[in-house]
């Protein structure tokens, strides 16, 4: 259990230092692939996780400390996106990675969607409810995008089978 945490910590470590070393890179306008959001839904997705909300919950922690704005904010939306997921979590692990990357896209639009209206309400950013809904849903699609090659490759390592 303990060398579980300790991968989760460093997967979102990594994710963390990537989001903020290569965002002004991977910006195309006002969208950028969310690798924290990334990382919490995949983590939710792997096979042979328990099914828990809390990993996510705990990327949702990095993204908090990652961003200027007040604590909480990244952890409820993590949290309440991946609770959503776990309940589908059964049918999607077997999915294939296309279906895979569309569900990562609508997560993650919903989870930037979230985050945007509650910093908006809170009053620490200043957009319209469009530019929030244009920025939510291109960062979902860029995010799905990036993840499509990820799922393939995971695809393709082996699972054991059990009798």
């Amino acid at each position: 259990m303990i060398s579980t945490g300790i991968a989760l910590v460093l997967t979102a470590y990594l994710a963390a230092a990537l989001d903020t070393a290569l965002a002004p890179a991977w910006s195309i306008g006002p969208a950028r692939p969310d690798l924290l959001a990334l990382t919490a839904v995949l983590w939710i997705l792997a096979p042979g996780r328990p099914r828990t909300f809390w990993p996510a919950a705990l990327v949702g922690l990095f993204a908090d400390l990652q961003s200027p704005g007040r604590l909480g904010v990244g952890l409820a939306c993590f949290a309440i996106a991946a609770y959503a997921l776990t309940g589908s979590r059964p049918r999607l692990v077997a999915a294939a990675p296309w279906t895979k990357a569309a569900v990562i896209a609508l997560v993650v639009a919903a989870i930037a969607l979230a985050c945007g209206i509650l910093r908006r309400l809170l009053g620490e950013i200043d957009l319209s409810a469009l530019s929030l809904l244009v920025r939510g849903v291109s960062v979902g699609v860029y995010t799905g995008a990036v993840a499509l090659p990820i799922l393939m490759a995971l695809d393709w390592i082996p699972q054991p089978r059990w009798s």
